[in-house]
């Protein structure tokens, strides 16, 4: 079974980002930076969580500068109507070349009350399940002009059904997940939390007749030059490291939750927080113009463009985690 690897795309990002003084500010051009990295860095797409900024808004605006990733766009159930929301998919499909997916998230009461969705625990899910089986089937159905004397149509695309992906803990969430979901996800803990939570999954999905496509886990990854790097603030988060220089096809985009940043100040070398690794010293010689032999300015380093950790080795670091038993 081929292994998927989704990068976080968010704000919420930065040198230390679990604390406020280690955030970036919120920078559209930051985050064109990061999703072009992790559309060449062999990632298959990125969870676009719901921060202060607008997912959707935030998904379409760095799709329209990628070609490859997908789009995990986190939406809540019932929070815009079924239809509206299947139009905006049908557009972005129509616009990217089919590469929404949506995170189903039946949300917490403290963020709900905000747009008056008053609603207990357990029925949340229950209209989830409707505001899911609306949504695909005006989805399938497609949409069309409003106006009689244009009459243009957005159809999905040949046999392509957005992926719901999600999770839900409780029983009412577990039900739910099994009726709905195309994907379980969890975060990634112990083996023995994975394996409970996807059995109890299994058996949700089962009942209701139906089978998942993938399971997922969520985990933080704190990228360092080095194991020298200082660690304070880190907690136990896995590492992953690259010793020394770097090829100039290697990158790493930022990180989503508690992982760390880098930026790129040349073609093979990395930069964290503004301090050079090693190699980049203040006598480090500079490239020079071929016709006048004068030094080269450099380019400003630009936050949130990073070249360490790709795909594969992402994948390689979790697995052997996950055999260890430690993940």
């Amino acid at each position: 079974m081929s292994v998927k690897t989704f990068w976080y795309l968010t704000q919420a990002d930065g040198d230390y980002p679990w604390t406020p003084g280690g955030l970036f500010p919120v920078d559209g051009q930051r985050q064109i930076e990061l999703a072009k990295t992790i559309d060449d860095g062999g990632f298959d797409g990125a969870l676009v969580a719901t921060w202060p900024n607008d997912p959707f808004v935030s998904a379409t605006w760095a799709a329209s500068h990628t070609s490859r990733m997908k789009f995990l766009v986190a939406v809540y159930a019932n929070m815009i109507p079924a239809r509206l929301l299947a139009e905006k998919a049908l557009t972005f499909d129509a616009f990217s070349g089919g590469r929404l997916m949506i995170n189903s998230v039946n949300g917490r009461d403290n963020i709900l009350t905000k747009y008056d969705m008053n609603v207990e625990h357990d029925r949340r899910y229950e209209l989830g399940e409707q505001y899911w089986a609306d949504f695909r089937r005006y989805y399938r159905e497609g949409t069309e002009s409003n106006f009689p004397n244009t009459p243009l149509r957005i159809d999905p695309l040949a046999d392509r059904e957005v992926p719901l992906w999600g999770t839900g803990d409780s029983p009412a969430g577990l039900e739910n997940s099994g009726k709905v979901l195309d994907a379980y996800l969890a975060m990634l803990r112990e083996t023995s939390f994975i394996e409970d939570k996807f059995d109890g999954a299994r058996k949700a999905a089962a009942a209701a007749g139906r089978e998942f496509t993938d399971f997922g886990a969520l985990s933080g990854v704190i990228v360092r030059p080095s194991r020298a790097e200082p660690r304070r603030g880190d907690r136990a988060l896995p590492i992953a490291v690259r010793e020394g220089r770097h090829r100039p096809d290697q990158r790493h985009p930022g990180q989503g939750g508690a992982q760390a940043h880098g930026r790129r100040t040349g073609p093979a070398h990395f930069h964290r927080a503004g301090r050079p690794a090693a190699g980049l010293g203040r006598h480090h010689r500079r490239r020079q113009d071929p016709r006048t032999r004068r030094p080269v300015p450099r380019r400003r380093p630009v936050r949130g463009y990073h070249r360490v950790v790709t795909a594969g080795h992402l994948r390689d670091r979790v697995v052997r985690c996950v055999l260890r038993g430690r993940a």
